[in-house]
């Protein structure tokens, strides 16, 4: 996908602010994101958008990124 999020508050979800898969893109920017759980989750064909986000959002608290792969 390839949406346009911007201006937005993202707060207070029970778990994951923004979940980001699947290689999308696009326009992530002035958003404020707190008070969730995990403000972003970034899958492992999405990990080049970290530094985007953190560069062009307010982001307060924790993020995780899938970069490492587990084996159970």
């Amino acid at each position: 996908s390839n949406p346009i999020f911007i201006d937005n508050q993202v707060v207070e979800n029970y778990f994951i602010g923004i979940l980001i898969r699947d290689a999308s893109k696009g326009k992530i920017e002035k958003n404020l994101m707190r008070q969730n759980v995990i403000q972003f989750y970034l899958s492992q064909n999405c990990l080049k958008m970290k530094k985007y986000l953190l560069d062009n959002n307010t982001i307060e608290g924790r993020y995780d990124c899938a970069d490492y792969c587990c084996i159970f």
